[in-house]
């Protein structure tokens, strides 16, 4: 992970990972399986996220959210394999982490390396 500075001096958090990355089709049962969220608001069947039209460089960016079923990120990552870098500010950083620690009894955190390319594999 990168730190920079945006144009309104808040922290935010640059996420780029070079490595390709797949998406597989859903199964019934297995990960998000409506788009949309408890109030109805439409959100990405890839990454989970509510959808956004306001900044590319933040998640869940779309288009046209009527007509979308994926977030810029995920339709790139399903589509050509590559991650589009994305900012998060510390608050929105915060969130996620808040909210992966809340449901830490079911999820699991795996760091995989390389072990012929230890520099390499290691994130910025």
């Amino acid at each position: 992970m990168k730190f920079s500075k945006n144009e309104n001096e808040e922290k935010t958090i640059r996420i780029k990972q070079s490595s390709k990355v797949a998406l597989h089709e859903m199964e019934d049962g297995i990960g998000n399986t409506t788009n949309r969220d408890a109030n109805g608001a439409k959100r990405c069947v890839g990454c989970g996220i509510n959808f956004q039209t306001e900044d590319e460089r933040k998640p869940g960016y779309v288009i046209n959210a009527a007509n979308q079923d994926y977030c810029l990120r995920c339709f790139k990552i399903k589509n050509y394999g590559r991650l589009v870098e994305q900012e998060i500010n510390d608050k929105d950083f915060i969130e996620i982490l808040e909210g992966i620690n809340k449901a830490s009894d079911k999820i699991r955190y795996y760091y995989v390396v390389d072990i012929f390319d230890l520099p390499g594999s290691r994130l910025d």
